[in-house]
């Protein structure tokens, strides 16, 4: 597992593009996540997301609990539907209305500026949703995104990223993120979703799965896009 302790930070409550941008200028971040990528194609971070921020998403994920959060669904267009025996959480989609929403979503893609300039990957937008998972809820194993997908003329799914919000959290929890290998039949990784926890991954590679936890898990679902 990799650390990374970030050397500055910012005030969420004084935030502006420019200020934002120049705080997360780490050559040496985007050069480890992009090293990574190319293999083994995941990492785990801890450390990497400016404190300040991470304390203004635990605060917004909160007040959206409190306001009550949507039932995510399953498959696109015509084929989406909920079924809490595939997946149990809750969601809200970012957006650029909310101060601690719009600084993450700024965070990310001085991330995929990083990866671009790093990968040539053709990265052109990135996509996050909170989600919070009721004690005993889960998510079967699945991949966010199939090579398929380039066929169709829209954005894809190219890299996955995933933030946890959970504070004191211990090993009898549970609710890890179980990473397994392409062909789906082995365990890479089972990551504890420990508060500022950062998981990057390549989202056609890896299948994943959310085991169930024994309270509330909260986290934030990413993925930056390709065309």
């Amino acid at each position: 597992m990799v650390k990374i302790y970030p050397t500055s930070g910012f005030d969420v409550n004084q935030l502006n593009e420019k200020t934002l941008v120049n705080d997360v200028e780490n050559n040496t971040l985007w050069d480890q996540i992009a090293d990574a990528l190319v293999d083994p194609g995941y990492l785990v971070l801890d450390g990497a997301i400016p404190q300040e921020l991470l304390t203004g998403l635990l605060a917004r994920i909160k007040q959206l609990e409190a306001a009550g959060m949507k039932p995510a669904g399953v498959g696109r267009g015509q084929d989406f539907h909920q079924d809490q025996q595939v997946r149990g959480d809750h969601i809200h989609w970012l957006s650029d209305n909310n101060l601690e929403e719009r600084a993450f979503l700024l965070w990310m893609d001085q991330l995929r500026q990083g990866l671009n300039q790093r990968l040539f990957l053709g990265l052109v937008d990135y996509e996050s949703h909170f989600a919070v998972y009721p004690s005993g809820s889960f998510y079967q194993k699945h991949r966010d995104a199939f090579r398929e997908d380039a066929q169709e003329n829209r954005p894809r799914r190219k890299i996955s990223t995933v933030l946890y919000l959970n504070s004191n959290w211990l090993p009898i929890n549970a609710g890890e993120l179980v990473l397994y290998n392409e062909a789906g039949d082995c365990v890479l990784e089972a990551v504890a979703p420990e508060c500022g926890r950062l998981v990057v991954f390549m989202s056609e590679k890896f299948p994943h799965e959310v085991r169930a936890a024994t309270q509330y898990r909260r986290s934030l679902a990413g993925w930056i896009r390709s065309r």
